[in-house]
């Protein structure tokens, strides 16, 4: 039977003294799950960028390694969880939207659709028989994900609980680890901005003029042992 239920780092709790962040991680249900809370990421340099309406970043970069002996970690799985921010000042709210991946790296997940998609509903309401609006942006099809509704954010203080948190992050069955073991989760966030070009359309190449790493924060070690096979027709299984 496969255990535990989420356990913290001892050093969690100097963590949490010093800014409030945490990492817990663990087996419940045959399910592993991470859950991350990473204080500091809303510096006043972020902020500021926040404000000024340029799109901000936030990473989360999440693995489990397998503790061994003699040899390096293993890296039994990782995912990136990536979201970014947009303060719209017209509606005086921020918008947000998340997107995670398992095999992307955090470089190949983007949000341009997205805030492409807001700039053109944004000029569309502010135009009224004025010159032509930009091109709506294509929302899906057999190549083309389709573009991400933003989630609303109306404070500042809900924006910030949202991008200091990850909530519970499911990463799969404790047997798709692999072999079992003792193991552990480590995450880290990383905060850029992206800089739009005139006249405010967003290009590919991001010239991130605000980059900040917390740098990696580690859980506790869990157990992970993988469950029994069926019980052979005729043999009952004990009880204990």
């Amino acid at each position: 039977m496969v255990a535990l239920a989420f356990s913290s780092c001892p050093a969690m709790a100097d963590m949490a003294d010093n800014g409030g962040s945490f990492l817990a991680a663990g087996v419940d249900n045959g399910k592993v799950g991470v859950s991350v809370s990473i204080a500091g990421a809303l510096t006043p340099e972020t902020m500021k960028a926040l404000s000024s309406g340029t799109p901000v970043t936030f990473t989360y970069v999440i693995q489990v390694n397998k503790e061994r002996f003699l040899f390096w970690d293993r890296t039994a799985k990782q995912v990136v969880v990536k979201r970014v921010v947009k303060y719209d000042a017209l509606k005086k709210q921020y918008l947000a939207w998340e997107k995670r991946d398992d095999e992307k790296s955090e470089d190949e997940i983007d949000f341009l659709a997205e805030l492409k998609d807001v700039e053109y509903k944004n000029t569309d309401e502010k135009t009224v028989n004025g010159p032509s609006t930009p091109t709506a942006p294509t929302t899906g099809g057999n190549d083309t994900p389709a573009v991400l509704e933003p989630l609303i954010l109306p404070t500042t203080r809900e924006m910030e609980e949202w991008v200091n948190t990850t909530g519970k992050v499911d990463l799969g069955t404790a047997r798709s680890l692999g072999a079992p073991g003792d193991y552990y989760a480590q995450a880290r966030l990383k905060v850029k901005s992206m800089n739009p070009s005139p006249p405010m359309t967003y290009i590919l190449f991001f010239i991130s003029y605000l980059d900040l790493d917390t740098g990696w924060l580690q859980s506790g070690s869990f157990h992970v042992a993988h469950e029994p096979g069926p019980t052979p027709p005729g043999r009952r299984q004990s009880v204990q």
